[in-house]
C-alpha cells in the first residue's frame, strides 16, 4: 500500500468514495496510486506540466501493477474535459498558482465539483481569490508536515460573492477580503494544530502592523490590519468580535 505524507493523506481522506478524480501536479503519482489501491476513487486522471514527473508516476503505477490512472501532460486542468472529473485535487503548489489554475478552468464554476486544495504558501492569496470568484470553503484543517503547518481546504462554487468594503480600495486582495482570507474555516476549537496555526498568524499580522504603524503612506493598510486581528483572536476564543473584521467566506 502506498504511504502518503500527512498533507496528501489529509487530501486523500476528503475524497468522496467513488469519485472521478483529476489530480493536478501529480508529481510521482502517489495520491492517485493510493486512491486506486484503496478503491477510494472510481478513476483518476493524473496531470502534470512536465514529462519527468509523469514518467515517475508511470513507473510507480507499473511497479504496483495498477490500472485505473490516466497520465496526461499539460498545464493545470487543460488536459481534462469537464465531464471526466467531479473531484479535483491540487496539492503541493503555491496558493497563487493554485488560484490561477482554478481561475482558468471555467467548468469548475458548478456546485457539483469538489475542489480539494493544499497550498504550500500564500494561503491567504488563494482564499481571497476563492471568495471574490464565488467559491466557498466548506471546511478546512491545519496539517503538520516536516515541522511546518499547512492547510487543506474543501471548496465548492456557490455563486456571486457580496461586494468588498469600499473603504479598502487600493489594498491587497487579502486585506480587502478581511479576516477570512487569513483564517478560512479554521478556529481554535478544532485542535492544537489549528490553534497553533492561528496563533502564528496573529503574531505575523501583529508584527506587520507594528512595522508600518508610523509610515504615513501605510496608514490605510495599518487600519485594516487592526480591524482584521481581532477576528483572528476571536477564533482562538470562539467568540464573535465586536468590530468588523471582514467578510465571511
Amino acid at each position: 500500500m502506498q504511504k502518503l505524507n500527512p498533507r496528501l493523506a489529509a487530501v486523500a481522506g476528503w475524497v468522496p468514495p467513488g469519485s472521478r478524480v483529476a489530480d493536478v501536479g501529480t508529481d510521482h503519482g502517489y495520491l492517485p496510486l493510493w486512491l486506486i489501491q484503496t478503491g477510494r476513487a472510481a478513476g483518476v486522471i493524473a496531470c502534470d506540466i512536465s514529462r519527468g514527473p509523469l514518467d515517475n508516476a508511470r513507473r510507480n503505477l507499473e511497479a504496483a501493477g495498477l490500472a485505473g490512472v490516466q497520465l496526461r501532460l499539460g498545464d493545470g486542468l487543460d488536459p481534462v474535459e469537464p465531464e471526466e472529473a467531479d473531484c479535483i485535487t491540487i496539492a503541493g503548489m503555491g496558493g497563487d498558482l493554485t488560484a490561477r489554475i482554478v481561475e482558468k478552468a471555467l467548468w469548475l464554476r458548478e456546485p457539483s465539483r469538489l475542489l480539494l486544495l493544499q497550498p504550500m504558501s500564500a494561503a491567504e492569496e488563494l482564499r481571497a481569490y476563492l471568495y471574490t470568484a464565488g467559491f466557498v470553503i466548506e471546511r478546512e484543517r491545519a496539517v503538520p508536515d516536516h515541522g511546518r503547518l499547512y492547510v487543506v481546504m474543501a471548496v465548492r462554487f456557490k455563486g456571486s460573492p457580496p461586494p468588498l468594503p469600499q473603504d479598502t480600495d487600493g489594498l491587497s486582495l487579502p486585506l480587502r477580503v478581511g479576516a477570512p482570507a487569513f483564517l478560512g474555516k479554521l478556529d481554535g476549537q478544532e485542535g492544537p494544530d489549528a490553534r497553533l496555526y492561528i496563533e502564528k498568524l496573529v503574531r505575523r499580522l501583529e508584527k506587520w502592523a507594528a512595522d508600518i504603524r508610523h509610515i504615513p503612506r501605510k496608514q490605510a493598510e495599518y487600519r485594516r490590519l487592526r480591524q482584521i486581528i481581532p477576528g483572528l483572536r476571536a477564533a482562538l476564543r470562539k467568540e464573535k468580535p465586536d468590530d468588523d473584521s471582514g467578510t465571511n467566506l
